[in-house]
């Protein structure tokens, strides 16, 4: 097949030299690194990759016209272990209904994909703003056009987010690679970034409502044999000691797992992340840990978490 339309492009067009596709392309459910990042520099767009496809015996040949996938938005150059693709971060925020209203909190942010998103999507900044996409050095392109779309873009972008947005986590490196890569969104002045533990996690206490959205260790990929149930028990805690109004949405593997939280989920997402099958399981409003008749939550001590590794 390839030689095929090899041969029909090189009859019609005048010049031009077929190259073996490189295995930087390769998309990552089939074994791309996550490593890499978009990039802005349009001299790499020097090979226009065709794509043919069957379907039930329907062919369609189309051209590459973003040159590098898609999810990169050209932002996510530092990279802690395990790291989330920006579309399902993003996917995860949309399932959950998240609208910028509470604030939002990732106590295993790593290099800060979900936190970076929000901001993104409630600022209302376009995915991709800041990288270059193969179609700008087609023949007939308008770099005028071009311009004129990424400054309508840019002034349809909204200043400031209204709410915190809170990511920390325990490694030193992620938490560098996080304010890294907010720094080259342009948001990092929206984002509170902190190193510490999950057992160190205070929500914060504005009308006592808010989201806590993460990717925690799920014992594969990166901590493979370690028993997790403590932590997600822990992070239960944490969750039920901000309030009634506090949610929680984690992405899993396994329900089993996301049950040791001790609330009541139900899964909003399905899809699968570097090829695992995984869920988005979202919480009702948590129950509070503050007992009855205790004093306002500006006064009352927060409740004694439970053990936890």
């Amino acid at each position: 097949v390839a030689e095929r339309v090899a041969r029909g492009i090189t009859r019609s067009v005048k010049g031009v030299k077929i190259v073996r596709s490189g295995d930087d392309e390769i998309d990552s459910e089939s074994g791309e690194s996550d490593t890499e990042s978009a990039s802005t520099d349009k001299s790499r767009f020097d090979v226009q990759r065709i794509i043919v496809r069957f379907d039930h015996d329907r062919c369609t040949i189309s051209a590459d016209s973003s040159g590098e996938l898609l999810h990169r938005r050209g932002w996510r150059q530092a990279v802690a272990k395990a790291p989330l693709r920006e579309t399902l971060a993003a996917a995860m925020i949309a399932a959950c209904e998240w609208n910028g209203e509470v604030p939002l909190v990732d106590p295993f942010c790593g290099s800060g994909t979900i936190g970076i998103e929000a901001v993104l999507r409630t600022r209302n900044i376009a995915p991709g703003l800041t990288r270059a996409f193969a179609m700008e050095l087609w023949p007939g392109t308008s770099a005028t056009m071009v311009k004129g779309a990424r400054d309508i873009a840019r002034a349809a972008a909204r200043t400031g987010t209204g709410v915190p947005v809170v990511m920390s986590d325990r490694d030193e490196g992620a938490v560098r690679a996080a304010r890294a890569n907010a720094e080259r969104a342009g948001v990092l002045g929206d984002l509170t970034i902190e190193c510490h533990s999950l057992s160190d996690t205070v929500l914060p206490n504005i009308g006592d409502t808010g989201l806590v959205l993460t990717n925690p260790p799920y014992g594969l990929r990166v901590s493979d044999a370690l028993d997790l149930r403590g932590l997600y028990a822990r992070l239960g805690d944490v969750v039920r000691e901000g309030g009634r109004g506090w949610r929680l949405a984690l992405l899993v593997p396994d329900r089993k797992l996301a049950g040791q939280v001790k609330l009541p989920m139900k899964p909003v997402l399905r899809t699968t992340n570097g090829g695992i099958p995984v869920s988005v399981e979202l919480t009702k409003a948590a129950k509070s840990a503050k007992r009855e008749g205790a004093a306002t939550p500006e006064t009352s001590p927060r409740a004694t978490p439970s053990p936890s590794p």
